[in-house]
């Protein structure tokens, strides 16, 4: 639901499909350049302490892109490619 939000979002403030492309692409590079690392350390840490620091990050996350301040494209871009909610394997 976030994400659907955050597209929205971005295509009825800037009316750019572009943008809204750009948006999609930058809440996936997270998942690009880390899911071997974070593979590697899950396997050797403690899924307990590791779940809630991503539910934690999770839930801080949108609360900052919920800002006043944070209506404008640019900053959102750059909080969506950190807030992608992940599922707990």
């Amino acid at each position: 639901m976030q994400t659907v939000a955050e597209a929205w979002l971005v295509y009825r403030l800037t009316g750019s499909a572009a943008l809204l492309g750009v948006a999609g692409f930058a809440s996936q590079i997270p998942v690009f350049l880390l899911a071997t690392i974070g593979g590697t350390v899950a396997d050797r840490s403690n899924r307990h302490r590791i779940l809630v620091i991503t539910q934690s990050t999770a839930m801080v996350l949108p609360l900052i892109l919920g800002d006043a301040g944070l209506h404008r494209p640019r900053p959102r871009l750059a909080c969506a490619s950190r807030s992608r909610p992940r599922s707990a394997s």
